[in-house]
């Protein structure tokens, strides 16, 4: 019954949740979270490059979208995600920038 409760706009998702941990050099962020930081990041990267390419067989994350739309329209955002490979690249700087930016996008 929860789960047809629509998730509120003020509800921080898996990616930006990591990028708020991240900030924190100390935090300990469960390698299960990372992984999915790393599958939203990279689907979303995937289908901003090509919205045509074939992703029938892959499960999309819906965050994964939301991310793709912001790259596409967000010219200095979508070259900061861009140049992030994965988790192990994010720096606190480069999460507090990403969540800067992300406070002022239409989607997010």
């Amino acid at each position: 019954m929860l789960a047809a409760i629509p998730k509120k706009a003020s509800e921080p998702g898996l990616f930006r949740l990591v990028l708020s941990l991240s900030k924190k050099p100390e935090s300990q962020i469960p390698t299960s979270l990372i992984s999915k930081f790393n599958e939203i990041l990279n689907q979303a990267k995937l289908l901003a490059k090509d919205e045509n390419s074939d992703t029938k067989f892959i499960k999309i994350h819906p965050e994964a979208i939301e991310l793709a739309l912001e790259i596409k329209l967000a010219n200095e955002w979508s070259n900061q995600i861009n140049d992030l490979q994965s988790f192990e690249a994010l720096t606190p700087e480069i999460a507090d920038g990403l969540l800067e930016k992300m406070e002022f996008c239409s989607v997010y």
